[in-house]
Parts: C-alpha cells; structure tokens; sequence
C-alpha cells in the first residue's frame, strides 16, 4: 500500500501503520451514523470484484480520531493477465458530501 503525505495528514495514519490492513477496514469501516459498513457492502470495493472504475463517489471516510471526513473519490483497478491485482483510490476532501449515505453515490 502507498499512502502520499496528504492522504496520512488527512486521515492520521503513517503509510507505515496501513501497510498489511485493508484501508476499508481503517476508513471506511462505518457508515456516517455509526453502523457498520462490511466491504461487501463498498461501492469502492467492487472495484476489486469487477474491475470497473468508479468516478466522483461521494462518501465519508474517517479520521484515525473518529472525525467524519466528507470526500469524493475515484478508485481504478491496476489489472494484470486480466486480474484485478491491486487498486489506485484518489481522494479529495468534498464538503458537498452527503453524511446520510443511502448506498448510493
């Protein structure tokens, strides 16, 4: 995993302490009223399962200290033999951002 020093400014880890988690799992792991958000359920993550881009997903991601953080992101899958091997997520911070996300973007 690569994490830039904006996105670990943004979301308060080191790209050291990411490297072996899945990022769901750090940012993404629960929906903005505080339910839990499993992968399977991550418009991001299908990525990984279809190998199609998604562009300007509006969704909330957080902070290492719990803080909400509205984005907008775009996630592509880095293919190899017609594998889907790893992914590139670009973030930016949105304050437009729905924080009553309905699973849809």
């Amino acid at each position: 995993m690569f994490a830039n020093p904006a996105a670990e400014r943004l979301f308060g880890w080191s790209q050291n302490e990411l490297l072996g988690r899945k990022l769901h799992d750090v940012i993404h792991h629960h929906h903005p009223d505080g339910t839990p958000f499993p992968m399977s359920e991550c418009a991001l993550g299908e990525v990984f399962a279809t190998g199609r881009s998604l562009k300007a997903h509006e969704d909330v991601f957080f902070h290492r200290d719990g803080r909400q953080i509205p984005v907008s992101c775009s996630n592509a899958a880095i293919t190899r033999n017609g594998e889907v091997i790893a992914g590139v997520l670009v973030v930016r911070t949105s304050p437009s951002a729905s924080f009553s996300k309905s699973g849809e973007s």
